[in-house]
């Protein structure tokens, strides 16, 4: 574990989770006011909300406030303990609240999120230091077994195999892309990459010298998705986790050029 690492890693989902609150900000009403699909009951997370004083039905809104403004400090700097568990608890609350519109990355990001409460760039004292390290190695296996579980469930089907999933895929209008219904052949090659990126990410990320070249890999893959089949959200909070994975060099010039771009915007600010 490095501390720039875990601090990149800070950085990428709470960026993540700024987008996902500013994205949502037009459809709030739907997605945490009155949400199309009800409330899980029983849901600890789902009934969070319902507790917390409403002020003309707008408690959503409000939380969905709060956890931008949690997520922005954590972009400049590292939370303490507290608002790192206030950040996971609203999001929690957030996505139960709109679980019929939640993906895969959603999901990831609410476990992440409560092994972040541990994760600490500058973790002092033997009891913190474990914990740090226990949330350290929990966000890798979590993503490691995030990949493994859904090769294992394309590898329960015969889609997959036979090639013809991303033509269902590319058939739905709220996904696509339709242009691979033209080339089914191609469509069935990419599907068999899919599936093979999957099988083998879980295990080359822990071995160092394929790591640079999966993490590539990964990122093409989810940048593809992000922009064919029109899923960023999912898309980009795998590539948030992914930053877990870098290196320590990588994570100190990856924070560098983040420091710079935030000095060039806060010049132009200051200019204007």
């Amino acid at each position: 574990m490095n501390a720039s690492v875990v601090r990149l890693l800070q950085c990428a989902v709470h960026l993540w989770l700024a987008g996902y609150v500013l994205l949502g900000l037009p459809t709030a009403d739907l997605l945490w006011g009155r949400p199309l699909s009800p409330p899980v009951q029983g849901a600890w997370a789902a009934d969070l909300l319902t507790a917390l004083p409403t002020c003309g039905g707008w408690t959503g809104l409000l939380a969905a406030l709060a956890l931008l403004v949690l997520a922005l400090h954590g972009i400049w700097r590292e939370p303490p303990r507290w608002a790192a568990l206030f950040t996971a608890l609203l999001f929690a609350a957030l996505v139960q609240r709109s679980w019929l519109a939640a993906t895969g990355g959603h999901w990831l990001m609410t476990n992440v999120l409560l092994w972040m409460v541990l994760l600490r760039s500058g973790a002092t004292g033997a009891v913190a230091v474990w914990a740090s390290h226990l949330a350290f190695l929990a966000v890798r296996l979590q993503l490691s077994l995030a990949y493994a579980m859904a090769a294992v469930n394309k590898l329960s089907g015969t889609s997959w195999m036979e090639g013809g999933a991303l033509l269902r895929v590319a058939a739905d209008p709220d996904f696509g892309p339709a242009v691979l219904l033209e080339h089914p052949t191609g469509a069935a090659v990419l599907g068999q990459l899919v599936l093979l990126i999957q099988l083998v990410l879980p295990v080359a990320l822990w071995v160092p010298a394929l790591r640079r070249g999966s993490l590539v890999a990964a990122l093409c893959f989810h940048l593809a998705t992000a922009v064919w089949f029109d899923i960023p959200d999912m898309a980009l909070a795998f590539v948030a986790v992914l930053t877990i994975w870098t290196s320590p060099q990588e994570a100190v010039a990856l924070l560098g050029a983040v420091r710079s771009c935030g000095r060039r915007v806060g010049l132009r600010t200051g200019g204007e």
